[in-house]
């Protein structure tokens, strides 16, 4: 929402561009290893490689964002639509994803013959 609304002055944008680069890289650094966390290992490989697939599919919707610019006339809208979707996907993370996996890991644990070894 930062580069949204000082984007406009030249240092701000580059200075903020570097950090929207720093905050989204990590996603590749620390995606793999909550997936095996989350998952384990034995699949890694395969949910690593829908990560870069979904990449590519977001990719598709660059043109989305020029013809937003295009009808607004500034930047600003497409950035602050992005920031929506991020807290989106927050919001879904917490009130979605938090509960299958806690639904996931109670069946995996009920699986297992001690279940006080599963998190050790």
């Amino acid at each position: 929402m930062a580069l949204g609304y000082f984007g406009s002055n030249p240092w701000a944008f580059v200075i903020l561009s570097g950090v929207v680069f720093l905050a989204w890289g990590e996603v590749y650094s620390l995606f793999s290893a909550t997936a095996a966390d989350t998952f384990g290992s034995k699949h890694i490989g395969k949910i690593y490689g829908v990560l870069y697939c979904a990449k590519g599919f977001a990719a598709l919707f660059v043109p989305v964002g020029n013809l937003i610019m295009q009808a607004t006339g500034t930047w600003a809208t497409v950035l602050y639509t992005v920031a929506i979707m991020d807290l989106i996907a927050a919001v879904l993370a917490i009130a979605v994803l938090r509960p299958m996996l806690k639904r996931h890991h109670a069946e995996n644990d009920a699986r297992l013959p001690n279940p006080a070894l599963a998190h050790a």
